[in-house]
């Protein structure tokens, strides 16, 4: 997340060496201001990727791991990434100051983190946390890993799909339309 944040520095940042900012340092809106609005996430979500990548393949000299379905592991990690890069943006955007945006890793993303069936099946939990944790968009991502590494997960990885990408699609569009409207960038 923090690193969705930082990203803003690569819309935002000083440099303009193509020309695709205005004088306030934001986007140009030229074809619709597609390109450069989407910059922070060109880097980001194969940043993200890349960074898990290399801590499985670090964690393959301590312990044997199965991928029984690779595409879906592929799926959910660049989905994850685009989703959580776009928390991060939005973090990024709303915070005045690190402790704001530490707020936002504390009291959304970790909550729903520790609710989403990481260290158990979300089917050892009493009725109404379980039924909390199926409205709970981080159960899905972490349930689509969960089958695609180990083939055995608590709904059907098509309807963690169907979850996991409206979330991803609509927390990116929620970031970029921040970022076109200039929200709390603008001086």
């Amino acid at each position: 997340m923090w690193d969705g944040a930082r990203g803003l520095g690569d819309v935002t940042g000083p440099s303009d060496d193509r020309g695709l900012l205005d004088h306030d340092g934001l986007p140009r809106h030229g074809r619709r201001g597609a390109e450069p609005a989407g910059r922070p996430w060109g880097g980001r979500i194969p940043k993200g990727v890349i960074v898990g990548v290399g801590v499985l393949v670090v964690g393959l000299f301590f312990a044997h791991l199965d991928m029984v379905h690779p595409l879906w592991i592929l799926v959910f990690a660049v989905l994850s990434s685009a989703a959580f890069s776009a928390v991060g943006i939005v973090g990024g955007i709303w915070a005045d100051k690190y402790d704001h945006l530490a707020g936002v890793q504390n009291f959304l993303v970790m909550p729903l983190t520790f609710l989403s069936g990481v260290f158990y099946s979300i089917h050892s939990l009493p009725p109404f946390w379980e039924a909390v944790s199926n409205y709970n968009p981080v159960f899905f991502m972490i349930d689509g890993f969960r089958y695609g590494f180990h083939g055995v997960s608590d709904v059907s990885p098509w309807h963690s799909l169907a979850v996991v990408l409206p979330t991803s699609l609509a927390l990116c569009w929620i970031a970029l339309q921040l970022i076109r409207s200039g929200y709390k960038l603008r001086s």
